[in-house]
């Protein structure tokens, strides 16, 4: 019974543990996107503002559901670095159209506002309809001259597309110069449901159900009770 019991529970083991990897992995936004390979949405540019305020592209990509944006500059990224607006629904009605917003025909639905200062934050708001709301810290990442940040697609409520303005924290340099850029979101394979995980693993637990029925009728016949 030792043995059939060590047995039950190496099995057990192959079968939980990459599970708990999967679950894992599904969970993080890494490992990163190689930028270099995705096409800019925005080639701003060059030397029109100051280096470390000068925006030279912007790129966005998304992969398994998750969108990340990624912005260089001509010099170094500052501690106080830039704005992300989104429009999500492509309305100017429904969003923030203030300031230079309106003036790039925006109706920004949500932004993400980027700071690598004294204490680091980098948020994604949501317009209520009247004001900013800060919804939720968001993952990011950087080198001397850019960076990246990453959030689930289902953040922004779209399947579509949504309008982009990238501007720097000085509201110096904005990309693109006028108006906005469209990303259309790819079409993405629907990730795995619950349901369907246990039916990928149904034959395995079934298996594990007979090593566990054959594992007691040893253990109940060595006992003398069958």
């Amino acid at each position: 019974m030792k043995s059939s019991f060590l047995v039950f529970i190496f099995i057990t083991q192959l079968l939980v543990i990459p599970s708990i990897i999967g679950l894992a992995k599904s969970q993080t936004y890494l490992p990163w996107p190689d930028f270099s390979n995705v096409v800019p949405v925005v080639v701003d540019t060059r030397e029109d503002e100051e280096p470390n305020y000068d925006i030279i592209s912007c790129r966005v990509t998304v992969e398994e559901g998750i969108i990340y944006f990624n912005v260089r500059v001509l010099g170094t990224i500052q501690p106080e670095s830039l704005y992300i607006w989104i429009d999500s629904d492509g309305s100017r009605s429904t969003g923030d159209s203030s300031g230079y917003l309106g003036t790039h025909k925006m109706g920004a639905d949500y932004y993400i506002h980027m700071s690598d200062g004294a204490t680091p934050f980098f948020y994604l708001y949501k317009w209520s309809g009247s004001a900013w709301v800060k919804d939720k810290a968001l993952q990011s990442k950087k080198d001397s001259s850019s960076i990246s940040i990453a959030l689930s697609v289902s953040d922004l409520g779209v399947t579509a597309a949504i309008n982009l303005l990238f501007v720097t924290e000085t509201e110096t340099d904005y990309a693109p110069d006028e108006g906005y850029v469209t990303y259309t979101i790819p079409a993405q394979v629907k990730p795995p449901s619950i349901q369907d995980i246990l039916m990928a693993w149904l034959p395995y637990l079934v298996l594990l159900a007979i090593i566990i029925i054959v594992s007691v009728i040893i253990y109940l016949r060595s006992r003398g009770f069958i």
